[in-house]
Parts: structure tokens; C-alpha cells; sequence
């Protein structure tokens, strides 16, 4: 394949981009923020494309402890919008160099790459779904970058500081509990829940059972890996946790219930499934970052809803390519550090 890789590298104040392999087309250059027009809790913020799809670094406090105290936001309401199921595919693949591949596969809304550094956990990267912070291509953050202070509650799939990776894919139904005795957080806070305070899988496990869950109009379940060779995928049936851990040295999770069809290799009623399946038998999990964003390539979606971005995290050199809305000539690196 072809590719032109833009590695970008985050600095205190700003963002600089490198073509590997010639210019950037214009369509794609680096648009930063006016100087001077940050709130405090953004070190940087560009547009990287005109998709449009940004990039943030945001450090301090985002309160995410006091909101897990209450499952209640600090000083104001965000109310998720009613929408139809996501169709995601999610990967992890354990060989000589652990990645974690994942297609986000929605509707055509403005995506951020987001590295925060919170006062009270784990440096992370994800990627962030803006439209429900109430973005879109004519409301963008470099206009109103205060309206990222809530920015860390949504990430849609992610990395952290010490290779703990998850995405999320919607299914037909998900009960995430009504225990009185527990706080009640949303589907995508408890992927900031991992990403800022586990280690690993069995630490993510055991944390997300401190809570329930509201999966509000779509049912989810996670795909978690970490950087020492665990997997699970992580299901709620009944308002209880289901874990289907992974038997090999990669586990496979698109959008049915595994632990309700219980495939058995590539025999499952998703055909996305299949392919990642069968790719992954066939090289015992051992594929390279490049192969990654092939295979994510092979199972992308057109359409209303297709595949807005693919992205593949290096689970040791902690960082992530991703490719928007199917461009798999063009593709974006970001390292943590």
C-alpha cells in the first residue's frame, strides 16, 4: 500500500507536523488555534484535516473524580442524543509487537485525536466523537475551545500511558445494573474509567464492577488489551458483568453478544468478524501495525454510516496511526510522548 504517514508530536504550545513522504496536500495542513485564545486547560489544539478532524492536548483537572462520587457532571448537565446503534470492529493482536486495531463506524461527525494528562491518572491517548459536544463543521473548537473542558468524558477508543487499550462497539442490548449501593456512570465514562486509573486488564475488571452502567440509547460492550498479553471482551447481561476472556494471543469483537453466540473461530453470524478471525488465526496474532490498518482497511463500511476512522495503537511505543474516513493513503501517527 502506498502511504503517506504524517507523524505529529505533541509540545507544550503547539503541534508539529512532518510529512514522511512529500507535502501535504493543502486539504490537510495544519491549522493551530490563534495564539492566545486557549482556556488554560489546553496546552494545544489544531485542525488537521478538513473532514474535519482536530487534535488537543488537554492537561489538569477535568474533574472526572468528583464525577465518579455522583455520576453527575461538576457544574452543568450534558445529556447524551438518542441515536441509532454504532457498527465498530475492534482487534487485539498480540505477537512480537501487542496492537489494538479499531474501526469507529458512525455517522459523518467531526473527530479529535485528544491526549490528556490528568492530575489524578494515567497519561492517555483517544479519539473523541466532538459532535456531542455540539460540534460540527460550522461550530468548530478552534472558534469555541472552551467547549472542550468536557472533552475526556467521550472517548470512543483509547490508549494509556501503560498500554491499556479499549474500544467500544454497540449491540443488541446491555443491562449495566441498578445497584443502589454503586455509582451510576455513562458507556463511554467508563472508558475514561480505564484509561485513567488501570494497569491492565484484570485492574479494569475489577474497577468497572465498583459501578453501574447507563448505556442511555445504545447498548455497548468493550474490547480491553493490555501491553502484557491479556484480553477480554466485556459484556453486561442482566446487570451483571460478563467476561469472555481471550484463549489466544488475539481476541476478535464486533457488534453480537459473543458470550450469547459463543462463535467458534470464524463461525459467527458477523461477517466482519469472520475476516479479522481468520486473518488473525492464520498469522497466531502476530501482525504488524502496517498489516493492523490493512485489516482494518479489509472490513471498513461505506455509506450513511461507514468507517470514520480506523485506528491502530502501538501498545509499547505507546502511540496511534489513524487513518479519516477511510483515506488509507493519508495516515496520522501520534505518540503519547
Amino acid at each position: 500500500m502506498a502511504v503517506r504517514k504524517h507523524v505529529l508530536f505533541f509540545c507544550v504550545l503547539c503541534l508539529l507536523v512532518f510529512a514522511a513522504c512529500g507535502k501535504a496536500p493543502a486539504a490537510e495542513a495544519v491549522i493551530d488555534a490563534p495564539a492566545g485564545s486557549l482556556p488554560g486547560f489546553l496546552r494545544s489544539l489544531s485542525q488537521i484535516n478538513d473532514y474535519p478532524f482536530y487534535a488537543a492536548e488537554y492537561s489538569g483537572d477535568y474533574q472526572f473524580d468528583a464525577y465518579l462520587e455522583s455520576g453527575r457532571y461538576p457544574g452543568q448537565t450534558i445529556a447524551y442524543t438518542s441515536q441509532p446503534a454504532f457498527a465498530c470492529s475492534c482487534f487485539y493482536a498480540g505477537g512480537d509487537t501487542p496492537v489494538y486495531g479499531r474501526n469507529f463506524d458512525w455517522y459523518e461527525h467531526p473527530a479529535m485525536l485528544l491526549v490528556a494528562r490528568p492530575d489524578n491518572g494515567y497519561a492517555s491517548i483517544s479519539m473523541v466523537d466532538i459532535s456531542y459536544l455540539g460540534y460540527d463543521k460550522e461550530t468548530t473548537p478552534l472558534d469555541h475551545p472552551q467547549d472542550l473542558f468536557y472533552a475526556p468524558y467521550y472517548p470512543f477508543d483509547g490508549i494509556n500511558e501503560l498500554g491499556l487499550a479499549v474500544g467500544m462497539m454497540a449491540v443488541g442490548h446491555a443491562e449495566g445494573g441498578t445497584n443502589a449501593d454503586k455509582i451510576t456512570i455513562g458507556s463511554l465514562e467508563a472508558i475514561r474509567l480505564m484509561l485513567d486509573y488501570d494497569a491492565d486488564v484484570p485492574q479494569a475488571i475489577e474497577l468497572l464492577r465498583r459501578y453501574n452502567l447507563d448505556f442511555g440509547s445504545v447498548p455497548v460492550h468493550y474490547l480491553i488489551a493490555d501491553a502484557r498479553g491479556n484480553s477480554a471482551v466485556i459484556e453486561y447481561l442482566n446487570g451483571e458483568i460478563v467476561v469472555i476472556e481471550g484463549k489466544h494471543p488475539w481476541q476478535v469483537s464486533t457488534n453480537f453478544i459473543i458470550s450469547e453466540v459463543q462463535p467458534r473461530g470464524a463461525d459467527s453470524p458477523s461477517g466482519r468478524y469472520n475476516r479479522l478471525e481468520e486473518a488473525l488465526t492464520e498469522a497466531q496474532g502476530g501482525v504488524s501495525a502496517e498489516t493492523s490498518m490493512e485489516l482494518l482497511a479489509g472490513v471498513s463500511q461505506s455509506g450513511e454510516t461507514g468507517t470514520r476512522w480506523s485506528a491502530v495503537y502501538d501498545m509499547r511505543a505507546l502511540s496511534v496511526t489513524v487513518a479519516i474516513d477511510r483515506d488509507y493513503k493519508n495516515l496520522y501517527t501520534f505518540p503519547l510522548e
